[in-house]
């Protein structure tokens, strides 16, 4: 058994503490005793070696122990979990919506581009304004937002899919101006290099083609070059005068066959001008956000790449306005209501003539 505690007396002539010290006494439990006063009670030569032998019997059981903990154990195996076979999108290839994140922000709507005549001095890209929310295939929300990037003030930059991997292209669109990749003279060869790049970043994060497409408006020497990087493989396609508009998106089920009828109507002998392409993106964008299903919103923006005053070898890109765009949105509503009124003058022609009424003679 352990003593009683003592008090801690001082020397001789002073006064006793007036807070005494509390000196324990020491426990005979050698489980309590450190090791060094354990080893000291075996004096002996024989006692010493068989403390020796114990310490490192100590350390070779605990290593063993850990190497036999870092073995896979067949009871502790994780069984990769069986999944129902995915479902095939009914999406076309052009198209798109919310992809698979966890309440993550997606922006699949339509952006519209055209090469117009004349088009070395302009080129017009417009989009809307809405962001959905979703959870899986399944939508939660609606959001405004801005999805017109302008890269150097010569760089037009839209895109439809996941909003984060339209901040990654954009960012790859950034250092490939800031090399001066825009500057070369071939711009196939400048579609391939975004297309690799892009590729090689998405890849990294393992994202499957179909979640992401863009469009991009460059200069070109002193012409303006349109880019589609289609969703289904992001493989660069340059428009010309033979495919020269494009739109994306999940819109595109509606503005692709409005676009064919402005062409069919107006643009029968070729690329229109400045001034017709962007109002018809502005018509196309206005007849999708009447009449979508859901995720298409307002307002209307389009950003146009167009010569400079100052430097005519230069193209600069800017949004505009709705004060510029007010012009066309007056103009759509005069075609529309000549289009209402030539289905009345229509109406009124076809009515039958009044019958004479026979008198009885």
């Amino acid at each position: 058994m352990g003593r009683c505690p003592r008090w801690v007396v001082p020397a001789s002539g002073s006064r006793p503490c007036a807070r005494p010290a509390y000196v324990p006494a020491p426990r005979p439990d050698a489980l309590n005793r450190s090791r060094s006063d354990h080893l000291g009670e075996f004096r002996h030569p024989h006692r010493q070696f068989l403390a020796a032998c114990l310490v490192a019997l100590h350390f070779f059981y605990r290593s063993f122990l850990q190497s036999l903990a870092a073995l896979p154990c067949p009871r502790h195996e994780v069984i990769p979990e069986r999944r129902a076979p995915r479902r095939r999108s009914s999406r076309q290839p052009g198209s798109s919506g919310c992809t698979d994140t966890a309440l993550g922000t997606c922006a699949g709507h339509p952006y519209l581009a055209f090469l117009p005549r004349g088009h070395p001095d302009s080129l017009p890209v417009g989009t809307d304004s809405s962001a959905t929310f979703g959870q899986g295939q399944q939508r939660t929300i609606e959001q405004p937002t801005e999805k017109l990037r302008i890269v150097g003030q010569s760089v037009i930059v839209a895109g439809t899919g996941a909003v984060g991997l339209d901040q990654r292209f954009t960012r790859i669109v950034e250092n490939a101006h800031a090399e001066s990749l825009f500057a070369s003279s071939d711009h196939i060869k400048t579609g391939m290099n975004l297309s690799r790049r892009a590729i090689q970043d998405f890849v990294s994060t393992h994202v499957k083609p179909g979640h992401y497409g863009a469009l991009v408006g460059f200069q070109m020497g002193d012409q303006p070059r349109l880019c589609e990087f289609a969703v289904s493989d992001f493989q660069p396609e340059l428009k010309d005068e033979g495919i020269w508009y494009v739109s994306m998106g999940s819109g595109q089920p509606i503005t692709d066959p409005f676009l064919a009828l402005m062409r069919n109507i107006f643009w029968l002998d070729g690329l229109p001008t400045i001034q017709d392409a962007t109002l018809a993106v502005t018509w196309a964008l206005e007849h999708a956000i009447e009449i979508n299903p859901g995720g298409i919103n307002g307002p209307i923006r389009i950003a146009v790449l167009q010569r400079s005053k100052r430097r005519r070898n230069s193209l600069i890109a800017r949004i505009l306005e709705d004060d510029d765009l007010q012009g066309h949105k007056e103009n759509i509503g005069s075609m529309k209501q000549m289009m209402r009124d030539y289905a009345a003058t229509l109406q009124q022609s076809r009515e039958a003539p009044n019958v004479p009424k026979l008198e009885p003679g």
